[in-house]
């Protein structure tokens, strides 16, 4: 019965969690230097949409997935695709991004 309670919890706790709000980062840059910026999320229709917004502006995340705990998304950059993949553990992002066979961390935390 325990087990049953303890699964019926953490079911609910992925199909649940809600990621909608602002996820601060810096990474570094491939020029060197640091980039700060948010990912931001919402729900529209039930799926979720989101940007990034930094000190350039903002640039649409394309083919967004959130699934539980996992993410992917890719979006634009100075003509380059740049590829997201990662999962959420509690109010953190961990996250590869990939362009061009150039691969760096992402750790994004979720703003309060």
């Amino acid at each position: 019965m325990k087990t049953l309670i303890a699964s019926l919890c953490f079911l609910s706790a992925i199909l649940f969690a809600d990621y909608t709000g602002n996820w601060a980062y810096t990474v570094a840059s491939p020029e060197g230097g640091t980039i700060s910026a948010e990912f931001v999320f919402a729900k529209e229709d039930g799926k979720y949409v989101g940007h990034i917004a930094g000190d350039e502006g903002t640039l649409p995340l394309k083919d967004l997935k959130i699934e539980g705990k996992d993410f992917s998304s890719h979006f634009y950059y100075q003509g380059y695709k740049v590829n997201l993949q990662g999962t959420f553990k509690d109010d953190v992002l961990n996250c590869i991004g990939s362009a061009e066979g150039y691969e760096f961390p992402i750790v994004a935390k979720k703003k309060k």
